[in-house]
């Protein structure tokens, strides 16, 4: 299974917000190695901050959720269920 680190490298970077979000951690020497959704949030969160930080995290979830579907895990699909954004 790959991590999300790797998923990041091999998705297609559309020209969205959920574009943007995975293109800016691709490229960003300082994105963490990213095991579960708070480790987003930790990441996000000192860089940003009112409507910017909640708009980048709306986008970095719908990103975190195409991440879990590619897992295929169904236990996966539930744990995006209640992902909130801080």
């Amino acid at each position: 299974m790959p991590t999300f680190n790797e998923y990041l490298l091999t998705r297609r970077i559309a020209d969205t917000p959920s574009g943007d979000f995975a293109a800016d951690a691709v490229a960003d020497p300082n994105f963490p190695v990213v095991t579960t959704w708070e480790d987003i949030v930790a990441y996000v969160s000192p860089r940003a901050d009112g409507r910017i930080r909640r708009d980048v995290l709306r986008a970095a979830r719908t990103v975190w959720a195409g991440y879990q579907r590619a897992q295929k895990g169904p236990q996966n699909e539930r744990g995006l269920r209640g992902v909130e954004i801080p």
